[in-house]
């Protein structure tokens, strides 16, 4: 179980969270984490490459920040709320359908938190 301590930390993850989707707004849903990436990277922003690789199931770059970001992804529908795995992989196999790349790399994503045992 991972466990965010230091109050600076939290700040820096809770502002992760925030930023994490930034690419929605200015590309298309499919791009949105190259989007983020580019315009947090100029930015010098520490935790651009976890922007990059969030929802990125098998990617080479690992960290914990990138771990905690999947897991609260994976955790919060598009209204906010808190929400199980299985909740959030119906809500987008409806959406995208069960054989949409979202839907795979989603649920992959969510095999491997559970295999690190990324439990909260």
């Amino acid at each position: 179980m991972y466990s965010v301590n230091d109050e600076e930390e939290k700040e820096e993850m809770f502002t992760l969270g925030l930023l994490h989707d930034i690419g929605y707004e200015f590309g298309d849903s499919e791009e949105h984490h190259i989007v983020g990436f580019q315009i947090l990277e100029k930015q010098n922003y520490m935790y651009s490459k976890e922007v990059l690789y969030h929802g990125k199931p098998d990617c080479e770059y690992k960290s914990t920040a990138l771990d905690l970001l999947n897991f609260a992804d994976m955790h919060i529908d598009k209204k906010g709320n808190y929400i199980s795995f299985e909740k959030r992989l119906e809500d987008i196999k409806s959406r995208r359908g069960e054989h949409s790349m979202a839907y795979i790399n989603s649920k992959k994503v969510i095999d491997e938190l559970i295999n690190k045992r990324f439990l909260m």
